[in-house]
């Protein structure tokens, strides 16, 4: 090969080398007049390209092509095993020219390669060769735009079946959010970067007037179809679609929704009902897109990138060399099952954002910690990524609320929440004390002295080039992927104490799911060791290729790097679920609002938040609490019964952020009527606790300064075991700011197994008061004993004359209760705020996985004479 192109390169136009004949070849001296992608936006460069394509305006400059219509892998059986449909590519005069030179150095800025796609196979072209195209992909290199070099372009003249033909329109980034037909750092490069050189297969052996024949596949007569008499029809006329996003040009937008819970509007009348269009809407992120760069490149030597740069490898793959990551109809992968977890959607959080008003509007003026500050401290989790390189790229600023949401790059990273440059950039914590790394104060490691990003995963040698060239990123194993120290940095929380006027008194754990597991036998250690990643990241029992990329099981091409990707067992799949399925039905029911696409571009799928919700309703109903009827009997008119449920998690159930609690609800039932007879923890449409008249209990609502204690025995119908966190502000008033927790009332949250009072060895003090109950829990016996349970009793006012009852315990979880939601509408009035009120009001729970605002966590019921 070096010899042909040394030749080609001294004796252009001059016939025979040696042995080497060849045609007389002129290279084409017009190019292109199109400015550089990076020069423009994208709303005013893609007109620009599309029109050049449509006009055919490169085949008029008489740029070198293709010598025919060309296969780009077989046809067998139905099916084609291509990378492209079948091409005939032409190239720009300096591409050319960078072809011939040997591909040696780099693609001089502004080449250009044109693929005209046509229906494979090549076959149905052989007399056909001037054929016109609907179809392009486009590479125009660009090295100021992304770190892989190119601009990336797929644009066609045909959408759909519409006749006539409706060109396709400027992306525009509206809803239905579609992947973006052009831009930098697209998803081409997943098979792109196993060339050898410069992202390109490109060879001579293809190109009109140079020696040597492209690569034939093998293509069987499956692909002809055949006429009524039997007979072979030679070259059907019609064109198949081959692009996923084509149809969805023509979806309409996001009608507005019907359904209003008026129940709702009652009890938080707050704000008014309110239109669609009057609800802050969050950036699409199709359109918040940060990609790799150089180090260098523009905007600012960035640190992270969004996780549609990680999508186009470690999504699955349903073509025609899959299936993989793919099971049950479900895409598996890690960016499909990421990125519809609250990791994933933690920083487009309607929830959160509400909270960050209701911190603000309460402390934003303290003079210990003002409103950028505060902003700042949560942003530092929920919006990691543009916090972090906010910071770092303007020392001594901070990032606020008004830059997260100001649209720039570090508004688009932040709204990528916990993304995947996050975790998997994170230096190794093990031997980092918990004190330097909770609340989000983890380290991540720098660029290489070569200007790399360091990325780890699970598995030893992994395949480096094709994340190398693509994103600048090595990826290399690291072995504290697999320790819960990753997770403890963000599940550690410890925030300042304020009072109410704003002075600061104390700092304290405001979250400690990390040190409760600590505190447990699941603990490095204990006596059942379990990691965080064991629950949140189950492995794989089958092998799972984990980028799909152009390798080793890819049809044979041109300049094609040696990669090989192996497919690994015990892949741990990123299902990160926890049991907050309320936030994430908003994804799902209001996408046009959170701007999310709900389309995976790169399976076709659009089941990916059902099926993250269906798994939260699993883990939670299987995986987080039992419970045990352990004794029930009658005695004239009053039904005992002995009720114990034990956490099956490794830490407080619920834990994380205190305003979540779980309850039980008992209930006992005629046989023969199934009229209900008694109960304790009955709810409302809403979720409130009610008594027997239907009442909102006063507890629910702290009317009073009214609450439930932690109970062991429960005899009233107002009285109900409610599992949860209460503090109480420096006025004594209960609070669910996250900086208020003056004065913690009660918390009686189920601790997990093996908990003690001091812990571990070694245990700091302030770690096992972190982790310790609050109030009457605290005495408790069977609550405090390490079983990870807790044992009560119900004594029932049930008429002997009712006849054989059905005694039913069931156990339910709530991310959202009502007090939580009551001071949210009392105490902001922000645009976030109101979106919530809005997200709320309009979400038809009767048609999830938690009607009447509450989620199933156990059951357990039995027949009692």
């Amino acid at each position: 090969m070096k010899r042909t192109l040394g030749c080609l390169l001294a004796a252009l136009l001059v016939t025979g080398c040696g042995d080497l004949k060849t045609e007389s070849v002129q290279l084409p001296q017009t190019q292109a007049v199109l400015p550089l992608p990076s020069s423009l936006s994208r709303e005013q460069y893609q007109p620009k390209l599309y029109e050049f394509l449509s006009t055919f305006k490169y085949r008029s400059l008489n740029w070198a092509r293709d010598k025919k219509i060309r296969d780009t892998g077989p046809y067998k059986n139905g099916k084609y095993y291509g990378t492209h449909p079948a091409v005939k590519i032409w190239y720009s005069p300096d591409f050319l020219s960078w072809m011939v030179a040997g591909r040696q150095g780099e693609v001089p800025d502004g080449a250009m390669v044109i693929k005209e796609m046509f229906p494979a196979p090549a076959a149905r072209y052989i007399a056909d060769q001037n054929r016109l195209p609907t179809e392009w992909t486009v590479m125009i290199r660009d090295k100021k735009g992304a770190a892989d070099g190119w601009y990336w372009s797929y644009y066609t003249t045909k959408v759909g079946n519409k006749m006539p033909p409706v060109a396709q329109a400027v992306d525009n980034d509206q809803y239905p959010f579609s992947y973006p037909n052009s831009g930098f750092g697209n998803y081409c490069v997943r098979c792109h970067a196993s060339a050898t050189e410069q992202l390109t297969f490109s060879d001579l052996n293809n190109v009109e007037g140079f020696p040597g024949k492209p690569i034939e596949y093998e293509v069987d007569d499956s692909w002809k179809p055949t006429t009524a008499d039997g007979n072979l029809q030679n070259h059907p006329n019609e064109l198949e679609p081959n692009q996923r996003q084509l149809l969805r040009q023509f979806v309409s937008a996001k009608a507005e929704p019907t359904f209003v819970d008026q129940e709702f509007l009652q009890l938080y009348p707050q704000f008014p009902l309110a239109a669609p269009g009057e609800v802050e809407h969050l950036k699409a992120d199709v359109a918040a897109r940060v990609v790799a760069t150089k180090l260098g490149q523009t905007p600012a030597d960035h640190q992270f990138m969004t996780s549609d740069q990680c999508m186009s490898c470690h999504s699955g793959d349903t073509t025609n060399f899959g299936p993989n990551l793919v099971a049950q109809g479900n895409d598996i992968s890690p960016w499909g099952e990421w990125r519809w977890s609250m990791m994933g959607l933690a920083g487009r959080d309607p929830v959160f954002y509400a909270q960050l008003e209701t911190e603000t509007n309460l402390h934003g003026k303290s003079a210990n910690l003002n409103a950028e500050q505060l902003q700042n401290l949560c942003l530092h989790c929920h919006g990691v990524m543009g916090q972090r390189q906010y910071v770092a790229d303007h020392p001594g600023e901070l990032f606020s609320l008004a830059k997260a949401r100001a649209g720039d790059h570090y508004g688009d990273l932040a709204l990528d929440g916990v993304s995947c440059t996050v975790c998997h950039q994170m230096e190794d914590p093990r031997s980092t004390p918990i004190e330097k790394l909770r609340t989000g104060d983890f380290s991540v490691t720098p660029r290489d002295k070569d200007g790399k990003l360091t990325v780890y995963g699970q598995f030893a040698n992994p395949e480096v080039k094709p994340m190398d060239v693509a994103l600048e990123m090595v990826p290399k194993h690291g072995e504290h992927m697999d320790d819960s120290k990753v997770c403890a940095s963000c599940h550690t929380v410890y925030l300042p104490v304020l009072t109410t006027s704003g002075q600061h008194i104390d700092d304290r754990y405001e979250q400690s799911t990390y040190l409760e597991w600590q505190n447990s036998v699941y603990r490095d250690g204990g006596s059942q060791v379990r990691s965080c990643q064991s629950c949140h990241m189950p492995q794989t029992a089958e092998s799972y290729k984990l980028a799909n990329v152009q390798d080793q099981d890819f049809p044979e091409t041109d300049h094609q790097a040696d990669v090989e990707v192996k497919a690994r067992a015990g892949y741990r799949r990123h299902v990160l679920v926890g049991a907050n399925a309320f936030a994430m039905q908003f994804f799902k029911d209001f996408p046009d609002i959170l701007g999310v696409n709900t389309d995976n571009f790169m399976t076709d799928m659009t089941n990916g938040i059902d099926h993250a919700l269906a798994e939260t309703a699993k883990q939670v109903g299987e995986s987080s609490a039992r419970l045990d009827l352990l004794a029930v009997e009658r005695q004239g008119d009053v039904l005992t019964a002995k009720v114990k449920v034990t956490n099956l998690t490794g830490h407080r159930f619920p834990s994380g952020v205190g305003f979540r609690r779980a309850f039980l609800e008992f209930s006992v039932y005629s046989v023969g009527t199934g009229e209900l007879l008694w109960s304790s923890g009955q709810t409302n449409s809403q979720g409130v606790l009610i008594d027997e008249q239907g009442k909102p209990l006063d507890s629910e609502f702290h009317v009073g300064g009214a609450y439930q204690e932690h109970h062991q025995l429960v005899s009233s119908r107002s009285e109900a075991q409610v599992y949860e966190e209460l503090i109480q502000d420096s006025d004594h008033q209960f609070s669910t700011s996250f900086l208020s927790r003056v004065f913690e009332i009660k918390d009686n949250r189920l601790l997990p197994l093996g908990w003690t009072e001091h812990g571990p060895a070694g245990f700091d003090p302030a770690f096992a008061e972190a982790t310790a109950p609050h109030g009457a829990a605290h005495s408790d016996p069977d609550f405090v004993d390490g079983t990870g349970s807790d044992t009560l009793t119900y004594q029932a006012a049930v008429p002997a004359s009712a006849g054989p009852v059905r005694v039913q315990v069931r156990m339910f979880s709530q991310s959202q209760p009502p007090v939580y939601l009551q001071d949210r509408f009392q105490q902001a009035s922000g645009p976030a705020t109101k979106r919530l009120h809005f997200l709320e009001s309009h979400t038809d729970t009767s048609k999830t996985a938690f009607p009447g605002r509450k989620l199933q966590v156990a059951k357990t019921e039995q027949q009692v004479p």
